[in-house]
């Protein structure tokens, strides 16, 4: 969304750590000395030292975040998609995606927000930081056309889920409007996944993969036995639950590598 693009833009994009500013700046000096020696002194005058970089992404953020205020404005309707996950701190976080279309049919899709949910994961909870999202943002209710979630019951409950207490609102302020819920493309896929039965091949397959990658010296004679025949493939891959398309690859991989 912005013109111009400093270093610290890309830097942020890349997710690397805020101190990765003072080792760009060494690159820099570097360059400048060999290419341009008399510019090395303008060069180490730039600031990118952790607390500066800091500041500046917060800034950055900050004009991201007022540029899509702006746009949103323009909105004659909008979706969200919402997903909720447990960080590796416990933490709930709630993201939260928003795609509108404004008069000239043009599309913005963004990552509105993320809310962090210190306590429970309820229904009323979810619906809280949606509602603090949309009053921070500046959304009308009454132009928001559809939600996409799973099937989480906090999400999808028939009392008090998310998408009910959201439908409320917006009936209770907006007579004869109504959300259109939809459920999520991937996660109906994985609904398709769970329909299919394929117990007795899952289980088989996790058990062999667990075997090898579970015990160091079993992880070891057969990372040598694939290096010595010179297979595409280098190792197995676990299967986590949590992220259910690890099957899919899984199974792939144990296929290719059958032989």
């Amino acid at each position: 969304m912005l013109q111009r693009k400093p270093v610290l833009w890309f830097l942020t994009k890349k997710n690397k750590p805020f101190s990765d500013g003072e080792f760009i700046k060494e690159c820099i000096s570097d360059v400048a000395n060999i290419m341009c020696p008399e510019q090395k002194t303008k060069m180490d005058s730039i600031a990118l030292s952790r607390r500066t970089v800091v500041r500046r992404v917060g800034k950055i953020s900050d004009d991201l975040m007022s540029q899509l205020k702006d746009t949103s404005k323009q909105f004659l309707w909008y979706s969200l998609a919402l997903d909720e996950s447990t960080d590796v701190q416990d933490t709930a976080q709630l993201l939260v995606f928003i795609r509108g279309m404004d008069a000239n049919f043009q599309l913005t899709e963004e990552q509105l927000s993320v809310e962090s949910l210190k306590d429970r994961t309820t229904g009323k909870d979810l619906f809280r930081a949606v509602e603090n999202c949309i009053a921070r943002t500046g959304l009308e209710w009454n132009k928001m056309a559809s939600v996409t979630t799973d099937g989480a019951r906090a999400l999808t409950g028939k009392n008090v889920g998310l998408l009910k207490l959201m439908n409320d609102k917006i009936k209770a302020e907006h007579p004869g409007h109504a959300l259109i819920p939809l459920h999520c493309v991937i996660h109906q896929e994985s609904l398709c996944k769970g329909a299919l039965n394929v117990k007795h091949v899952t289980d088989s397959i996790v058990n062999v993969v667990n075997l090898i990658r579970a015990k160091g010296l079993n992880h070891r004679q057969f990372r040598a036995l694939l290096a010595d025949l010179e297979t595409e493939h280098l190792d197995f891959l676990y299967h986590n639950h949590v992220r259910w398309l690890s099957l899919g690859k899984v199974l792939r991989r144990v296929w290719e590598l059958r032989e």
